[in-house]
């Protein structure tokens, strides 16, 4: 028998939802410190925290949604996986990865 999150009280949905957030706090933080020694494995944990992501539906903070690429999953690390740099015309923070050349933009004041 298959049970979806449908099917479960709002109590249950919480507390899975919590679950799934400390998991992938701790995947991120496991990838960001493997990151220097075997870029692959942080991959892969990246991929697995945005898998939990999608399953449950919680939330990223801020700084987790800027910790990876979208597009290849690459754990980014400012000078050595992603380039940070500033369009000043339209006000935003430009992040590009090394890896797939996928950019992603956030508003500054």
């Amino acid at each position: 028998m298959h049970f979806s999150n449908e099917d479960m009280k709002p109590a249950e949905k919480g507390k899975i939802r919590k679950i799934s957030e400390e998991r992938v706090a701790l995947l991120l933080s496991e990838a960001e410190k493997v990151f220097p020694k075997d870029n692959a494995r942080a991959k892969r944990y990246v991929k697995l925290a945005f898998a939990i992501v999608k399953k449950n539906k919680c939330r990223l903070t801020i700084a987790q949604k800027l910790a990876f690429c979208r597009g290849c999953f690459a754990f980014w690390r400012p000078g050595a996986s992603v380039k940070i740099y500033l369009d000043c015309r339209n006000r935003m923070l430009v992040y590009e990865c090394r890896e797939c050349g996928k950019r992603r933009k956030r508003k500054y004041k």
